[in-house]
């Protein structure tokens, strides 16, 4: 996903490696959220379920919408994350 612009509908899905994350991988994530935006990063790292949409997420941290676009990108960009539309999201799962 090129950029994403603060009044897209999108759904948050944890990328899934091989396996599950290993506990120290986790914690440098954590980290390195931490480093670049506070407590906010790792907040909302902490809300990725696969199932909250980004303005879920948002509206339960009361964060402003420029904010949660600035972090949810850098995730993305990392690799943490894969931003998808809400609609990306339905027509996986119908294929499932």
């Amino acid at each position: 996903m090129d950029e994403i612009e603060k009044d897209d509908l999108l759904g948050v899905v944890p990328v899934k490696g091989k396996g599950h994350i290993s506990a120290f991988k986790r914690v440098r994530l954590q980290r390195n959220l931490f480093d670049k935006y506070g407590a906010e990063g790792v907040s909302i790292y902490s809300f990725i379920d696969g199932k909250k949409s980004a303005e879920e997420i948002r509206a339960e941290l009361n964060m402003r919408p420029e904010k949660i676009v600035e972090i949810l990108d850098f995730m993305d960009q990392e690799g943490i994350i894969q931003l998808k539309t809400i609609f990306e999201i339905e027509a996986e799962k119908n294929m499932q």
